[in-house]
């Protein structure tokens, strides 16, 4: 081990003399950093308050705290670019505070008294970035204040951008959806960019990226080399193409060539690879955690039968596509005559199969399983429903429990297991189940029960009380609204493509 003290050169600044400026501006980056949090938890909440209920009513956003109303629709198509301006601005102030950190610490390198480094390091304050850059900890404190880092500038962002698109996808609007693709696209961009440039203590984002390439592809890349400098060499011996070349290729290309791949007389020699795996994982993570979100988000978490959704179907390999049976039940169509009593007309349509992307169908889309009442009682009442009809698989399933309660006499008998579809964990579609939908939700309770759809008949006074939801042009396609009541509701131009509407009440 070196023991040689460092050189200390005069006129540079010490880190005594830094210190407090240092500690100034990592309160007040402190403070910036706790305020874009806040937010992001704000964002959160309204996400995960926002029922589908609310996206049918276009219902507006009550900001938490301040109580006031905005119109959901342009919360979700206004905040992706709102959230990526913030998130510059705290990227910037990070890689602004990062270059005086940068300086501080080989300040803090060149002091030779090392109960003075161990002084100052304790006194970085308590802004767990700059203890990243500057301080030593070790094991678990520094493994702590890298997961705190990552997750408020990197995850929690990230997530929060693609979280605005899929909560918002049951509303259909192919024009929000690309609004905010694009915005975590340059979000992506800007991380892959500035996050560089800020753990880089020279400020060059290329060298910090070129780092990930060493330890993998160096065996790649000397044959590469060995071939170029096998054609230098052989074309050092073709006098008139080598002229000729010289003549059309610019100085430049081949200035950059030759100190890369010698001249065709260097002999090539086996360079050790410095660089440790631990040195370019944080790049890894951080290129593979980026190109997941934009995977979720442009090829994951598509509006259904979209064009980009055709596009990518057209395009994937058998493998990675689902079939998904299709209830579809009745389909309203009108008569041309729009009148609130008899406008429906229903019309039966035999059940189908869907093509999906595997991953939207495990994400986005419900699942039709087939168990017993032991095993439905693991799952929420509320995102299971029982399928209207049994399709080919449900009846050999069907048929193979009872072949094997039958096999065995004395066993005791099993519940019957049952066709039921659950819900996905980010549905891409309305699911309104059993809910009464109409526009003044202050009726009496007994007027609502009339109203629901669980009663045959409804009265006409109770009915006349009901204002219908106004529905004219809304994208419902594959909602699901079984046994939900939308007396009056006004769906005129309304796309209702295999929605489900068993046993639902339009009147």
């Amino acid at each position: 081990m070196d023991t040689t003290p460092p050189q200390i050169i005069p006129g540079l600044p010490k880190a005594g003399d830094m210190l407090e400026r240092v500690r100034a501006e990592a309160a007040e980056l402190r403070s910036f950093t706790i305020t874009f949090m806040s937010l992001l938890l704000y964002v959160a909440i309204i996400i995960s308050s926002t029922s589908h209920e609310q996206i049918l009513r276009i219902d507006p956003v009550k900001l938490p705290l301040l109580n006031v109303d905005i119109p959901i629709v342009g919360f979700f198509w206004f905040m992706p670019g709102f959230l990526f301006f913030l998130h510059l601005y705290i990227l910037l102030q990070h890689y602004l505070f990062s270059q005086r950190a940068f300086r501080f610490r080989a300040a803090l390198e060149r002091e030779t008294d090392e109960e003075t480094k161990n002084h100052l390091r304790r006194s970085l304050g308590n802004l767990p970035f700059l203890h990243w850059l500057a301080g030593q900890h070790g094991g678990f404190m520094n493994f702590l204040m890298t997961a705190i880092t990552v997750v408020s500038l990197i995850i929690w962002p990230v997530l929060t951008f693609w979280w605005l698109q899929a909560a918002f996808l049951p509303y259909h609007d192919n024009g929000i959806v690309w609004t905010q693709r694009a915005f975590l696209l340059l979000d992506a961009a800007l991380l892959a960019y500035l996050w560089a440039k800020i753990l880089d203590d020279q400020d060059d984002a290329g060298r910090w990226w070129k780092l990930w390439l060493a330890p993998f592809f160096y065996g790649l890349t000397k044959p590469v080399k060995a071939v170029v400098r096998r054609a230098i060499r052989w074309l050092s011996r073709q006098t008139w193409l080598a002229v000729w070349v010289s003549r059309q290729w610019p100085r430049r290309i081949i200035d950059w060539l030759r100190p890369r791949f010698g001249n065709g007389a260097d002999v090539p020699t086996a360079t050790p690879n410095p660089v440790s795996l631990a040195a370019v994982l944080d790049r890894w993570l951080l290129a593979v955690f980026l190109l997941s979100m934009l995977f979720l988000s442009f090829m994951v978490a598509a509006i259904p039968d979209s064009p980009e959704e055709q596009w990518l179907l057209a395009r994937l390999p058998d493998s990675w596509i689902t079939t998904v049976p299709v209830e579809q039940g009745n389909r309203i169509l009108f008569d041309g005559t729009y009148d609130a009593a008899k406008s429906f007309i229903f019309e039966s349509v035999e059940q189908g199969n869907r093509r999906l992307f595997d991953w939207t169908s495990r994400l986005h889309e419900q699942r039709r399983i087939t168990m017993d009442d032991d095993e439905r009682n693991d799952y929420d009442p509320a995102r299971i429903s029982e399928c209207r009809e049994e399709n080919a698989a449900d009846k050999q399933s069907k048929a193979a429990d009872e072949k094997t309660a039958n096999a065995k006499p004395g066993a005791k008998p099993e519940s019957p297991r049952k066709c039921y579809w659950i819900d996905s964990p980010f549905p891409r579609n309305l699911i309104l189940r059993e809910k009464l939908l109409i526009a003044n939700k202050g009726l009496a309770a007994e007027v609502q029960a009339g109203l629901s759809a669980a009663v045959g008949t409804t009265k006409a006074d109770d009915l006349a009380k009901a204002e219908g939801l106004s529905l004219q042009g809304r994208h419902l396609e594959y909602a699901d609204l079984s046994q939900s009541s939308l007396p009056n509701a006004d769906l005129r131009r309304a796309r209702l493509k295999v929605a489900n509407l068993s046993r639902a009440k339009l009147e």
